[in-house]
């Protein structure tokens, strides 16, 4: 079996796994492109355990997305061309505000209520901390101390970059309303707002 081009880390969020996987199969069997799929359980979504699973990963690049995929898998990957045609940027964030149409999605309404808190408390922050699709170099995360005990990886990767100075970019995204079975994170973004 060919190495991996690029790590996919899936959050599980009560979504159909098997459909994702479909779906996924489906997509790269016209590219030919190898990839593999780690996902990340409900108990494991925190940024220690996210490093750990970085340092696991085979592939040179990582892409985290979730299970409902609520942006076009074409427009996730876009991430990953913006960061392997730039040589200097550690890590690309996806950004749902820009191209979001219709604000139905209540996991949205709650991200965007701590993101507003964010920015009152004159946080540096970027367009969108809590979007779940971010494409990173592995090389340039394998040193992160793994002190952290963030409950939210998106909102913690976004922190450092800044805090750091890394490199960065951000890709607009389309979104649509996650799955009905879909879980949010409310503990993590309450936790991640008090303590930013």
């Amino acid at each position: 079996m060919s190495t991996p081009q690029f790590s996919l880390l899936i959050y599980e969020d009560g979504s159909d796994k098997n459909l994702l996987e479909q779906d996924l199969k489906s997509f790269f069997h016209k590219f030919s492109i190898p990839y593999e799929v780690i996902w990340i359980s409900p108990y494991q979504q925190n940024f220690r355990h996210f490093l750990q699973l970085c340092e696991k990963a085979q592939a040179d690049y990582i892409v985290t997305l979730n299970a409902s995929l609520t942006s076009p898998l074409g427009d996730v990957l876009k991430l990953l061309q913006t960061l392997i045609a730039n040589d200097n940027l550690h890590i690309v964030f996806g950004e749902r505000w820009s191209k979001l149409k219709v604000k139905k999605d209540s996991f949205l309404r709650w991200e965007y209520i701590f993101t507003q808190s964010l920015i009152e408390k004159k946080r540096p922050i970027l367009k969108d901390p809590f979007c779940p699709f971010v494409a990173l170099r592995r090389k340039n995360w394998l040193t992160t101390d793994l002190q952290s005990k963030s409950y939210f990886i998106t909102a913690e990767l976004q922190k450092r970059t800044l805090g750091q100075t890394r490199a960065y970019a951000e890709v607009p995204l389309l979104h649509s309303p996650r799955s009905a079975n879909a879980r949010p994170s409310f503990l993590g973004l309450l936790w991640f707002s008090l303590r930013f």
